[in-house]
């Protein structure tokens, strides 16, 4: 009886492999290989377009039956125990030396006043010529820093069969485009690399879903591109991932990927977790169809990369619910899984923890939706580095201010932690922190701060740090003539300032001199609209 058993056992399993091997369909566009939660595939790109012909874009419309939903983004207020034990100040203003600082206004005629929002987000690539500059809801190219072309960024990314509430189609056409663009230029392919964040839709295609598209788009130039669209069914449909968004998303590139990662919020689960997809830059740079590998990661909410890693490509996050412990990632070009370790770090108050984040606060980034995602992630010195959002007192509970607070990991010491290039200052307030250093390997920094914790007018600051002293020597960039809150689109009041700026090591000509390129802005009035975007140079 015992050998039946276990003979039917073999010859099922048998049939099933063979069942498997001969009836099982080969892959196709936006077809997947699962293992555990990694998974590869390829995407091929769907068109090419002209910035500014108006009959080009019409090959990347999309042809699906889509309806727009409306984009939602709660208040999450985080239940902590408060930390009353402050970090020590990091901050010297005004220090005896200067920097050389050319600033650029990004705006033109031909950008349309509501294009502007006092979530600016800018993100730039440039190849030391070309500059191609994004916010959250515009784009803009210019050959000298000086000068600004407008780029619509929904010019070619919208869908060309709408429906109406019911499902019927109405033929009207739906700009797919809504905010969170990223954008860099990669030195060795000598592409520039463009992510556009698309609205949430609803896909009556095949059942209906609702989801969102991310239009990645390479360009030489950063005039014409080609265009690769990806969904997170696309991707992550083999994990059960049918009903989900892409949120936050953060690009950088080594020599071999360009590595993207976003949060997935899953709407059958209500949960949100962390991605990573990396692209084949060989295939992007040559207009082919794109390899890619993605990792999925329940356990987190997001995960940043650290820009100017190679091989591995290193990514940290913090875990949920849990200010005292990160987890760090490596990925090695030539395996197709990350090694994890998890690391504690000293712990801090998330800046809308709800011990001072009450429903009557009066505190600005209570009310907005200012959040302690990792912000900044670099490679310096053998270290990589993390930077985000958070709130101290020095009074022990009386008075709260946000500051920058930081993660420093050795790679040649087992990721030994230490809390190293914060920013903080007992007068002030401070953030949206980003740092990067040049390539005389000094690390400079940009970050927001201001010295009222219910109407502030932000103030851009550039530092450079000083490891004499362990702190950072900071100046003044430029100044807000407005304070918060502002009128928004619905003439509500809103509060919400951010959610990040950019610096990175400055490319050019070695006789220009200059050491950093970041992005950062301003606020001039009393509408979410009345923002000044600068391009700044500094050396």
């Amino acid at each position: 009886m015992l050998l039946n058993v276990k003979f039917s056992t073999v010859l099922t399993f048998l049939i099933f492999l063979l069942y498997y091997l001969f009836f099982t369909p080969s892959l196709g566009k936006g077809e997947s290989v699962a293992t555990e939660e990694y998974i590869s595939g390829t995407l091929q790109p769907i068109c090419n377009f002209e910035i500014q012909n108006s009959t080009a874009p019409k090959n990347c419309y999309s042809t699906i039956d889509t309806r727009a939903v409306n984009r939602s983004s709660p208040d999450e207020f985080v239940n902590k125990s408060t930390i009353k034990t402050p970090p020590q100040e990091t901050i010297n203003m005004n220090p005896p030396h200067q920097y050389k600082i050319l600033k650029s206004k990004v705006n033109s005629e031909s950008i349309p006043l509501h294009k502007y929002d006092n979530v600016a987000e800018p993100s730039f690539g440039s190849n030391g010529k070309i500059i191609f500059y994004t916010a959250n809801h515009f784009a803009a190219r210019s050959t000298d820093a000086k000068n600004w072309r407008y780029v619509n960024s929904s010019f070619d990314f919208l869908a060309e069969n709408g429906v109406d509430a019911l499902g019927h189609r109405n033929g009207k056409r739906i700009d797919l485009f809504w905010a969170d663009q990223r954008a860099t230029y990669d030195t060795k392919h000598k592409i520039f690399i463009w992510i556009r964040q698309g609205i949430e839709i609803f896909e009556h295609s095949l059942g209906v879903h609702q989801t969102n598209i991310d239009r990645l788009a390479i360009s030489k130039d950063a005039h014409n591109w080609t265009v690769y669209d990806f969904r997170p069914k696309d991707i992550f449909s083999m994990f059960g991932i049918t009903e989900a968004i892409f949120d936050y998303p953060e690009i950088v590139v080594n020599n071999k990927y360009l590595y993207f990662t976003s949060s997935i919020g899953d709407f059958d689960t209500s949960e949100t977790y962390g991605s990573i997809i990396r692209f084949s830059l060989n295939d992007l740079g040559n207009n082919t169809n794109a390899k890619y590998e993605a990792k999925l990661d329940r356990d987190v909410k997001s995960i940043t990369p650290v820009d100017g890693s190679k091989n591995p490509l290193y990514f940290g996050t913090h875990l949920r619910n849990d200010t005292s412990k990160m987890k760090i990632y490596s990925w090695n070009d030539n395996s197709n899984s990350t090694k994890e370790k998890i690391v504690r770090i000293s712990a801090w108050n998330d800046i809308h923890n709800k011990e001072f984040c009450t429903e009557s606060s009066d505190l600005w980034w209570c009310k907005a939706h200012t959040s302690s995602k990792i912000r900044s992630s670099w490679l310096y010195k053998n270290t990589i580095n993390f930077l985000w959002n958070a709130v101290t007192t020095y009074d022990g509970g009386g008075k709260w201010l946000p500051y920058v607070d930081g993660a420093t990991f050795r790679l040649d010491k087992n990721m030994a932690y230490e809390r190293k290039y914060y920013l903080a200052d007992r007068s002030k307030g401070w953030v949206f922190g980003a740092a990067t250093p040049d390539s005389k390997n000094r690390l400079g920094m940009i970050a927001f701060y201001d010295t009222n914790s219910k109407h502030p007018a932000f103030k851009l600051g550039f530092g450079i740090f000083n490891h004499d002293s362990h702190k950072w020597d900071v100046v003044r960039l430029a100044t807000s003539t407005s304070r918060m809150p502002v009128l928004d689109e619905s003439s509500g009041t809103d509060y919400t300032w951010g959610d990040f700026i950019t610096i990175r090591k400055h490319i050019g000509a070695s006789k220009d001199n200059y050491s950093w390129d970041a992005g950062g802005y301003t606020l001039i009035g009393k509408m979410y609209h009345d923002v000044i975007p600068y391009y700044i140079m500094i050396k």
